[in-house]
């Protein structure tokens, strides 16, 4: 660990509190990413460089390509039918289906929008046949959340919500973290394995979480983070063609982390 003077300290706190995190260009390796354009055609003005571990991909490239080229016209409907959705709140999820090595693939797929254009992101499947259990967890997540007052301690409704949390997304561990009104943190409750670290009762500044961070975390609600040493992967133009700016990221689902947040 890097041991920093109090002037080096509030130098990185002051650069981690002006990061434009939403613009930062990179994806995480375990899905891909596409942006088309606003118009019929969807035409493809940025990927990651993963791509084609996801899709096949013509011999010439992306770039410049109607979407149909390069997911099929089948999933080019699946995808206009998101977009649709998409437009009355932004983001959604759901699954298309793509050829890779001439083997049809149902792919989960995020999508949202950014400066007018639309974002997908694929991901591989890999939670086929638990449909059954995720609709009976989420039904029990409900009714805990609905019977509240059946707790008459605030805490140990929490810690029931943690517990289902962690239930329903088999993290390590689940916490619930409360600010006060300048933005420090406290964890009043959390769920975890027993190889985890305990962290209930500890308290963080504000500083923890910078403001840019909070406003993304606002209004996206839910991001995975698979791996925080894995390498990021660019997306590419690093300027859209379009807006000449980076990629507003703030709905993604795949946004690479800060290297300053990782450090």
């Amino acid at each position: 660990m890097n041991i920093l003077s109090p002037e080096e300290f509030e130098y990185a706190l002051q650069q981690c509190e002006t990061e434009p995190i939403h613009q930062i260009g990179n994806i995480q390796p375990h899905g891909a990413a596409l942006v088309v354009s606003s118009d019929s055609l969807r035409v493809v003005l940025q990927s990651s460089n993963n791509l084609g571990q996801f899709v096949d991909l013509p011999p010439d490239g992306v770039l410049g390509k109607p979407l149909e080229e390069i997911i099929g016209e089948t999933a080019k409907m699946q995808v206009e039918k998101l977009i649709r959705l998409a437009e009355k709140k932004n983001t959604v999820t759901g699954v298309i289906s793509v050829t890779r090595n001439n083997i049809c693939h149902e792919l989960p797929m995020h999508l949202y929008v950014s400066d007018g254009m639309y974002v997908l992101e694929l991901a591989h499947n890999k939670t086929s046949h638990q449909d059954v259990l995720l609709a009976q967890m989420l039904l029990e997540f409900q009714q805990s959340l609905l019977d509240s007052n059946s707790y008459s301690d605030m805490y140990k409704y929490l810690d029931a919500i943690a517990t289902f949390v962690r239930l329903l997304t088999r993290y390590d561990s689940v916490m619930v973290y409360r600010f006060d009104a300048d933005w420090n943190g406290e964890i009043i409750s959390q769920d975890r394995v027993a190889s985890a670290p305990s962290y209930l009762g500890m308290h963080f500044p504000a500083s923890d979480i910078p403001p840019q961070a909070r406003r993304l975390y606002s209004a996206n609600l839910v991001r995975i983070v698979v791996d925080i040493d894995a390498l990021p992967v660019p997306v590419l133009p690093l300027l859209n063609p379009v807006t000449h700016k980076p990629l507003d990221m703030t709905y993604s689902a795949l946004r690479s982390l800060s290297p300053i947040h990782i450090e």
